[in-house]
């Protein structure tokens, strides 16, 4: 999920979603401007609770979908 798309979820201002993790709204416009485009890891949670987004999608590089992988275990071992 991309950082518009969760500020989308949040109201569609960097000020709702900054509100939620609790950071000025600048610092949410910020990281648009980072390489990677993506919450910060000590944020991510903050807004997978708030916004009920699954942290696998907010941050994949960290916390990959395990749901995923077990089902394609199950399909394989069946």
């Amino acid at each position: 999920m991309t950082l518009d798309e969760i500020i989308e979820r949040a109201g569609g201002k960097p000020e709702y979603l900054a509100e939620i993790i609790g950071v000025h709204r600048t610092t949410v416009i910020g990281y648009g401007h980072t390489r990677d485009r993506l919450i910060p890891p000590q944020h991510a949670r903050k807004v997978a609770e708030a916004l009920d987004i699954p942290l696998h999608e907010i941050r994949p590089d960290l916390w990959p979908d395990t749901s995923a992988a077990s089902s394609n275990h199950a399909l394989v071992t069946a």
